[in-house]
Parts: structure tokens; sequence; C-alpha cells
């Protein structure tokens, strides 16, 4: 039940354990088996749950140790399911946490997607060195005329990256906002952190999911 043959005129087709496993048509097309996620069609002798397989017409994908890392729609569009990428949200806020300089370590209570489960504990943990992409707003209140610095930490075990404003202008409420794109180590960490400085403790972190948030990205 393994063999070649002759399919039709110059059309030959190779066969293993009675599947169809390689078509050379007369366009000279190498045409390989679907293969699936675990079983590739085309893949490699030591690695064979590694490589490439069709799932439907025009959609194929590559697989890395039986897991799908990346797959192409009909439409040319291209996900990779296993790319690390998260979004969290703060929504429960905190009263009376900086104003006098506290550094307040922001904790995200609600998650949106977590792509590859890399977020824990209020951090996110790289799982491979690589650039990354993280962005955050924190939105915070009650500050007082005699406060004067505002500023938001994207703290990462290589850098920290600061955003900050400077001046004495009492407001209601304030949106600290801050993207950067961060190089880290494998197992290296990322969190958020906010500090008001001038005056007395009694600036709230604000109770608000659509204020304050934290994503994150690998981007190579």
């Amino acid at each position: 039940d393994s063999g070649v043959y002759r399919f039709a005129s110059n059309d030959l087709v190779w066969v293993t354990g009675s599947l169809t496993a390689l078509r050379l048509n007369p366009s000279q097309q190498a045409l390989l088996s679907d293969g699936a996620v675990g079983a590739t069609s085309w893949g490699f002798n030591n690695d064979p749950d590694c490589g490439a397989y069709r799932i439907t017409t025009n959609n194929w994908a590559l697989s890395a140790a039986g897991a799908k890392v990346w797959e192409t729609s009909a439409g040319g569009a291209i996900t990779k399911p296993l790319q690390p990428s998260f979004l969290v949200r703060n929504t429960a806020g905190a009263t009376d946490q900086t104003g006098d300089g506290t550094s307040y370590t922001v904790p995200w209570d609600s998650e949106v997607f977590d792509q590859a489960s890399n977020f824990a504990s209020n951090q996110f943990t790289a799982p491979v060195t690589g650039r990354y992409l993280f962005t955050v707003c924190v939105g915070i209140r009650g500050i007082l005329v005699t406060h004067n610095i505002r500023r938001v930490t994207i703290s990462t075990s290589n850098r920290n990256y600061l955003n900050y404003s400077d001046y004495l202008i009492a407001e209601t409420d304030r949106s600290l906002i801050l993207s950067v794109i961060a190089d880290m180590d494998v197992n290296d960490v990322c969190g958020i952190a906010v500090a008001v400085f001038g005056s007395t403790k009694v600036v709230d972190v604000i109770a608000d999911g659509t204020i304050n948030y934290f994503s994150g990205c690998l981007l190579s």
C-alpha cells in the first residue's frame, strides 16, 4: 500500500499507507497532502509536528511542536495565535495612594485578553527576548494646587520609561498616558506605577476600566 503510480499522462502520485503523500502534475507542481496541525504535510524528519499544513480552501497554516503558530486566510489576513499580547484594566480604583511622591504600583483586576498567558500578578513576563510595544493610561483624581509633578512609569527589568508634567494647577481628573517599544530579555517583567509629588497623599486612581488600561504585544 506504499509506492508510486501513474495517475494520468505526465502525472505521478506517491502513496504511503494507502494515503497520497505527493503528486507531481503535468504543470510540474509538487502537490502535497493536506496534513494536520500535529502531522504536517511539509515538515522535518526529526520534527514531523513542525511545518506547514492545509486547513481548508485557500487557508493554510504553520505549526510548531504540534500547535498552530501562523495562519493565512483566503483573504490574505495573517494571524499568530500564540504571539504574546494582552489587555488588562483597572476597574476598582484606589483612594489616597499618592500626592506626597509615593509611587503606587497599579493593580489590574480585569483581563480582556492574555494571548499566550504571560500576564499575572499585575505584570507581564516576556516569554522570549525581543522588542515589545506597551501602552498605558491611568486616570487620577483629586490633584491640589500644591501638587506639582504627575508621573506614570512603564517599569521593565532593563530600564524605566517615564512621562511626567510639572505645574501647580488643581485638577479634578487627569489621564496619565505613555507608550514605548521596549527591549526585553526572556523572563524580564513589565509593570506600571503612578506618582504625584509636592503635597499631601490625597490623590486617587479613578475607578473606571475605560480610563485605566494596560496593553502590550511582541513586535519582533
